[in-house]
């Protein structure tokens, strides 16, 4: 019924309101098939054919693996590497978007510290996926990741309460230290707030309201 809905008010949007773009409804459309492909088609998938599962999450580490390398070489050879140019401090890699980037590899990150069983691989991809969702900047990303890492310790880590109690602190202790450092490098970006975020959701309920059933469409909040 989402998917249903998404298509019907871009189209809505174009035809009644000129807010959307032809294009807007390919990229709808390309969304839905996506999504469908990603969430439905694929765990179904997995479940059926546990070959298959290996087979994508192998695909998925390895190209994760490439845009941490890229993203790492970027920033270590002066914003410049193989024609890519760093625009700003942020590095996104093959996306335009860094928060993108951040997302991606923030997914690989927790995949494979519950995949690898080799401790050094554990410690490896730590160490360069974690560098390099540094570089994205993503503050979600990162949150997400300290949050998903403490529900993993306290609710699902089998272990002796004294021995989980002194693995928390001492986690606890590291994301301390760990977000010191973060906010002392500018990397939460206080000053800017939450970039117009919160007009944007305000603006977008508004406008819900006034079409609730099919809404305005893809591109007319940028309107």
């Amino acid at each position: 019924l989402m998917f249903i809905l998404m298509i019907l008010s871009t189209i809505v949007g174009y035809f009644l309101y000129g807010y959307n773009s032809i294009m807007s409804i390919v990229s709808v459309i390309g969304i839905v098939i996506s999504a469908i492909t990603l969430f439905i088609i694929l765990p179904i998938l997995c479940v059926k054919y546990p070959k298959i599962e290996k087979l994508i999450l192998n695909f998925f580490l390895i190209f994760t693996f490439i845009l941490a390398i890229f993203s790492i070489c970027i920033k270590l050879n002066n914003n410049r590497f193989m024609g890519y140019t760093l625009v700003n401090a942020r590095v996104a890699s093959f996306y335009y978007d860094p928060n993108f980037l951040g997302m991606v590899l923030g997914t690989a990150l927790l995949i494979a510290l519950m995949k690898f069983k080799n401790k050094s691989m554990k410690l490896i991809s730590l160490c360069i996926f974690g560098y390099a969702i540094f570089l994205s900047g993503s503050r979600g990303t990162m949150l997400a990741i300290c949050i998903s890492i403490f529900i993993f310790l306290v609710f699902f880590l089998r272990m002796k309460t004294i021995k989980k109690i002194s693995l928390l602190a001492f986690i606890g202790i590291l994301m301390i230290i760990g977000l010191k450092f973060l906010y002392e490098n500018d990397y939460f970006r206080t000053y800017q707030g939450s970039n117009s975020r919160g007009e944007m959701i305000t603006f977008g309920i508004q406008e819900s309201l006034k079409s609730p059933i099919f809404g305005f469409g893809y591109q007319s909040i940028g309107k």
